[in-house]
């Protein structure tokens, strides 16, 4: 359901298959991070909360239908 999930998060998303483990893994990237500089790490907060909620509201569909 990768097409439907990444329209509704409005985003392409890394899907990461961990064939060691019994998970996979499907998460965004961010530039950034803890490289940035202090002045911008609320700013940051910010985008990480949204890009967050988005694929939360991706997911819970799908997640619940399981």
């Amino acid at each position: 359901r990768k097409a439907e999930i990444e329209a509704k998060f409005g985003g392409s998303l890394d899907w990461k298959r961990l064939n060691d483990r019994a998970g996979s893994r499907i998460c965004v990237e961010i530039p950034g991070g803890w490289r940035l500089a202090e002045s911008q790490w609320l700013s940051f907060q910010d985008e990480l909360a949204r890009l967050s909620n988005r694929l939360a509201d991706a997911l819970r569909g799908p997640i619940h239908e399981i």
